[in-house]
């Protein structure tokens, strides 16, 4: 396969381009798309289709792993503490 896209590769950046007939030009071209374009696509559409459901698997589990593990938010509290001399001279004025 590597073979076919470097030989396309070379006779297209060889100074004979103009040299190739359209009809050879054409068969590069459809044995590129039907040999390496197209089959990637297919398996790039395949991927992504399972990466799809494994993912809405995972999202519905964490969903509900986070819902069993979440403390509850209304009893914890954000305390604040002075660490400049700054903010402590403002709170005492």
């Amino acid at each position: 396969m590597r073979i076919i896209l470097l030989i396309a590769f070379l006779a297209l950046i060889s100074s004979s381009v103009s040299a190739i007939e359209p009809a050879q030009y054409f068969r590069i071209n459809q044995v590129l798309a039907k040999k390496h374009i197209l089959p990637r696509y297919e398996n790039f559409s395949a991927q992504a289709i399972e990466l799809d459901l494994v993912a809405q698997q995972f999202c519905m589990t964490m969903e509900t792993a986070q819902s069993l593990a979440q403390p509850q938010r209304s009893k914890q509290t954000f305390n604040r503490f002075p660490i400049w001399p700054s903010s402590a001279l403002k709170r005492n004025v």
